[in-house]
């Protein structure tokens, strides 16, 4: 049970996501800065994913829990142990999977402070078993946007002391570059003139980022700007051609450019 008197907390993240998106990253960057404020920090997730690995390289004690519906009974049981073995001040889950299992063993762990973190927008089901997830088994739910937090008080009748948004905080760069030499470093990797400006998304590629509708307001101002569109970020195959058949169907191929995932964005 948190106390007030306490300064320091050990922090048990949990998440059943595979990829290095904004979810994860939000994370590591969280888990970093904690760390850095004196916090113990403990992160489970799937295994050979890139947030395992680079938790890993950073010192932080990791668990391997993949949080696949076919072993939800192994993970659960797991998860419990390992919440009565390393008796975290806070449990907070980040995906559907995770937060199902860790959530329900936390809770009858008994520990003090679950949280639920809702990254995405999707609107959630008023379903009973939803309602014990969101106001039994998690104490607090954070989203990312006002959007969310209204609609999960909306269906759950949550009050202001049970959900709160939490934009992504950022771990800013040591050097960052101008927004001119950025932007010939993007042209010269591109093969476009040196002073072509652009127009950028960055993030999974995906229906659900309005990606297409982005694509399709670039081809209605194409004639009315000289700029290029770069799509930055991995999805899944089949939305990829699907973007990519679009994009020659329209016609906007010369000045459209998938760079795929890249660290230095």
């Amino acid at each position: 049970m948190l106390t007030p008197s306490q300064s320091h907390f050990k922090i048990f993240h949990t998440t059943c996501h595979t990829q290095w998106g904004g979810l994860e990253k939000r994370i590591f960057n969280e888990a970093m800065w904690m760390r850095n404020h004196g916090h113990d920090i403990i992160v489970a997730a799937p295994k050979n994913t890139p947030l395992l690995h680079k938790s890993r390289q950073k010192g932080f004690r990791t668990y391997e829990v993949d949080f696949k519906k076919s072993d939800m009974l192994s993970d659960y049981r797991f998860l419990s142990r390992v919440f009565a073995n390393e008796q975290p001040d806070i449990v907070n889950t980040h995906g559907n999977e995770d937060s199902r299992i860790a959530l329900l063993a936390a809770f009858r762990e008994k520990i003090g402070c679950r949280i639920l973190s809702r990254h995405i927008s999707a609107h959630v089901r008023d379903s009973w078993y939803n309602r014990l997830i969101y106001k039994k088994y998690a104490t607090y739910v954070f989203t990312t946007a006002d959007y969310t937090t209204r609609h999960l008080k909306n269906v759950f009748n949550l009050n202001d002391r049970q959900v709160f948004s939490m934009p992504s905080g950022i771990l800013p760069p040591e050097t960052l570059p101008s927004k001119e030499s950025a932007g010939k470093k993007l042209a010269k990797t591109l093969g476009c003139s040196p002073d072509t400006r652009f127009i950028g998304f960055v993030g999974r590629l995906s229906e659900d980022k309005g990606v297409t509708t982005l694509v399709k307001a670039f081809k209605q101002v194409l004639n009315h700007i000289p700029h290029h569109l770069v799509l930055v970020g991995n999805g899944p195959d089949a939305y990829r051609e699907q973007l990519e058949k679009m994009i020659r169907d329209i016609e906007i191929t010369s000045r459209t450019h998938f760079m795929g995932f890249t660290d230095d964005v």
